[in-house]
């Protein structure tokens, strides 16, 4: 025997089902079990009637956008600090390298890539000499725009 599933009862309790009305009582008469799902659907609908229906603030919706508006300005705001700082570092670091370059720092570092700074200094008479100050930046600003896709996932 087919059952009544939910859907059709809860489509006679809120009077949905006018086409099938008939065959839905006729099946309500004979199947028991079908009339204590019923019964207790009218349990369940009285008891939502009869609750107090919770109320939200009427500024419910305007606290929402405004909360979500300062998520989204607090993100803003960290993306902008962090690339801030990326930007001095870069200025800073391309600065004092021009203005005060650290003759053994430099050397450590040539040092320790020196198979890199082969090629770099290979470049250096088509830049003047700054070959190296310049792919330095550009691998910094590589770094930056790799962190600054990074942060928009956030």
């Amino acid at each position: 025997m087919n059952h009544l599933n939910d859907q059709e009862l809860q489509a006679y309790l809120d009077g949905l089902s006018s086409d099938k009305q008939e065959g839905i009582e006729k099946h309500l008469k004979s199947c028991t079990q079908c009339q204590i799902s019923l019964q207790a659907y009218r349990e369940i609908y009285h008891v939502l009637k009869t609750e107090p229906m919770p109320h939200l603030s009427v500024h419910f919706a305007a606290e929402v956008a405004a909360d979500m508006k300062s998520r989204l300005e607090n993100r803003s705001q960290l993306k902008e600090t962090i690339l801030l700082l990326a930007f001095f570092l870069v200025g800073g670091g391309v600065s004092f390298y021009f203005v005060n370059p650290l003759t053994s720092l430099w050397d450590t570092f040539k040092e320790m890539f020196s198979g890199m700074l082969q090629f770099i200094d290979k470049l250096a008479p088509v830049f003047n000499g700054h070959a190296s100050i310049i792919v330095i930046a550009v691998l910094i600003l590589v770094l930056v725009g790799i962190l600054d896709k990074k942060i928009l996932k956030i």
